[in-house]
């Protein structure tokens, strides 16, 4: 049942990081995924890079690749820790 109620809003959520990334608004898509990951319980949230985080305007417009990189990381070891949350919780299910 819990993973049912999770996986309904992990949904939403991919779906926010889907259309930021789309539209190039990388700290929206940061947002998102920080909202995936506190919806875990703490002792299976994964350890992220620091964001990436410019000095001034400048180097934020050119800091673009630096946050895409910072997604693409970030995204593949939230979607780890949210499919190996899930079988744990499958598994302890059939016990």
């Amino acid at each position: 049942m819990l993973i049912e109620i999770c996986s309904g809003a992990w949904t939403q959520y991919r779906n926010g990081v889907v259309y930021s990334v789309q539209h190039e608004d990388f700290e929206s898509a940061i947002m998102f995924m920080h909202g995936m990951v506190a919806m875990l319980p703490p002792a299976d949230r994964p350890q992220l890079a620091p964001i990436p985080v410019a000095k001034d305007l400048q180097q934020d417009l050119v800091n673009k690749t630096a946050k895409w990189r910072w997604c693409v990381d970030a995204n593949f070891a939230i979607e780890d820790a949210i499919s190996k949350w899930i079988y744990k919780n499958l598994d302890k299910a059939q016990i």
